[in-house]
């Protein structure tokens, strides 16, 4: 950028002129870059909330949740890139496009886990207890065919929980990420364009 004072004629006459050519130069740029540190700044937040919450639900594997919320917190992942002219940072299950991780009987443990889901009824083919050989003693008549005596003491599954009891685990990065956002974006920002401190 250049300025131009000069003075003029017979008196005193004073001029500034401003060549914009540099400013626009680095105008463009910047808005190049902005892109760039608006992905590194998010991303940064992201990818620390998104590990507490992977750490967080291996250490609550408990019981008959353990396992799913293992391949919940395996599943995470953060991906950039950008959707038409807008740079796009986003985290979730894998694979994110069609509803995270898939339990071994097909369902979204990753939905699951973040809504949780309410009580319901057992499938009829779904066999709650321990089956047994029927026989004159038990009561069940003879002979060898099978029998089914019935432990549970209801045929209602309890439902399940959000991840960490009443917060799912996508909210938990959610909340524990948002407010972190701008300092890291105007951090980027100082970094790239702020000069020295």
């Amino acid at each position: 950028m250049s300025w131009n004072i000069k003075t003029q004629g017979g008196g005193f006459a004073f001029q500034a002129s401003w060549d914009d050519r540099q400013w626009r130069a680095a105008t463009k740029q910047m808005q190049k870059d902005a892109k760039k540190i608006f992905v590194k700044a998010i991303s940064g937040v992201l990818r620390a909330e998104t590990e507490k919450v992977r750490q967080a639900l291996k250490r609550s594997e408990r019981g008959i949740g353990g396992s799913a919320l293992a391949k919940v917190a395996d599943s995470l992942a953060v991906e950039s890139g950008t959707q038409g002219n807008d740079a796009v940072v986003r985290t979730g299950s894998m694979p994110m496009d069609s509803g995270g991780v898939t339990g071994s009987r097909g369902g979204k443990l990753a939905q699951i886990y973040e809504f949780g889901a309410p009580p319901f009824n057992y499938s009829p083919k779904w066999k709650v207890g321990k089956e047994i050989q029927n026989n004159a003693i038990r009561g069940y008549g003879g002979g060898n065919d099978m029998g089914f005596i019935n432990v549970g003491k209801t045929s209602m599954h309890p439902g399940f929980k959000k991840a960490f009891g009443n917060e799912g685990w996508l909210t938990r990065i959610y909340n524990n990420s948002i407010p972190k956002m701008e300092d890291a974006i105007l951090d980027e920002i100082q970094k790239a364009w702020g000069g020295d401190k």
